[in-house]
């Protein structure tokens, strides 16, 4: 739970100001981050949401405290209406918030350090979507420097790194998500991948290592320290991992093309060769990449 000066800076405002100064920048920070705005993007709707969340919090926890003015450990619980269901009509429960309606045109407040942040982020992502890869970098790096707990903004910077071939940073934003959503596969495969990508395999099995103790039922890591197994030469540790994750995901596509690629360093191209005209029904592009690194052997 945030503590109270964290909520004065969700809100953008300082301590000591007004209720109605704290409700002005609340209605501000609801139409800013008011999911109905985001309508056309699921995923920027969910982070919407998620924002809304915290400044709701932090809402709920100043006023409290201009009503009672001693420091908050628990926060009034004031019902909040459920996310509408995708698909459904822009005279959405998200307009009850703080009565706000985010069509109303209102003079905004000068833009907190903390909106922009959020702002930044969700330009950078969306940047990321279309490809303006550099664009997104630079931008995603403002938010996080404004708000550096953004395990998404984190993320989305390091996917960005790695596509632009630069590992060292993109690890260095990886670790960044992963310290703020330790849970997060996604995060950890990447680190682990970027690991690979700078040769360090030892790293990348550590990492994916680590993450399997806590949390065993990953099927992706397990693929991931397939390939790490594999590219080290340790190729009986390699099938293992890889089978593992089969064992719990059986339609997996990249699985089974790392299989495909333990069997070819394993010289066992017929092996290799089954798992190929299995992907040619599944997963073309997969079947292509698995059909010539058998014939380089």
């Amino acid at each position: 739970m945030p503590t109270l000066q964290r909520c004065y800076l969700i809100l953008g405002v300082e301590h000591g100001s007004t209720a109605e100064e704290v409700k002005r920048a609340y209605r501000d920070l609801v139409r800013e981050w008011h999911p109905d705005r985001l309508a056309h993007d699921v995923r920027q709707q969910k982070i919407a949401e998620e924002r809304l969340k915290e400044i709701n919090i932090a809402y709920d926890q100043v006023q409290e405290y201009l009503d009672n003015p001693i420091p908050v450990k628990k926060p009034v619980t004031r019902p909040r209406p459920a996310p509408p269901p995708t698909g459904s009509s822009r005279r959405s429960a998200y307009r009850t918030y703080g009565g706000v309606d985010p069509d109303e045109d209102d003079t905004p407040n000068v833009e907190s350090s903390y909106v922009r942040a959020f702002r930044l982020s969700s330009e950078g992502m969306e940047l990321f979507s279309k490809g303006a890869i550099r664009e997104a970098i630079s931008t995603l790096t403002q938010s996080v420097c404004l708000n550096p707990n953004n395990s998404e903004a984190h993320m989305t910077l390091g996917l960005a790194y790695r596509l632009i071939n630069n590992p060292a940073k993109a690890a260095t934003a990886l670790k960044q998500a992963i310290r703020f959503k330790p849970t997060s596969i996604e995060a950890h495969a990447n680190l682990a991948r970027s690991y690979m990508d700078m040769g360090e395999m030892k790293e990348a099995v550590w990492t994916c290592s680590q993450f399997l103790k806590k949390y065993p039922e990953s099927a992706d890591i397990y693929v991931v320290l397939g390939e790490a197994y594999r590219r080290q030469g340790r190729i009986p540790q390699a099938k293992q991992a890889i089978a593992e994750a089969l064992s719990q995901q059986p339609d997996l596509l990249e699985a089974r093309y790392q299989m495909g690629l333990a069997h070819i360093a394993a010289g066992e191209k017929e092996e290799a060769k089954q798992i190929y005209e299995g992907l040619r029904r599944s997963n073309e592009d997969l079947a292509v990449k698995l059909l010539l690194a058998i014939l380089d052997r």
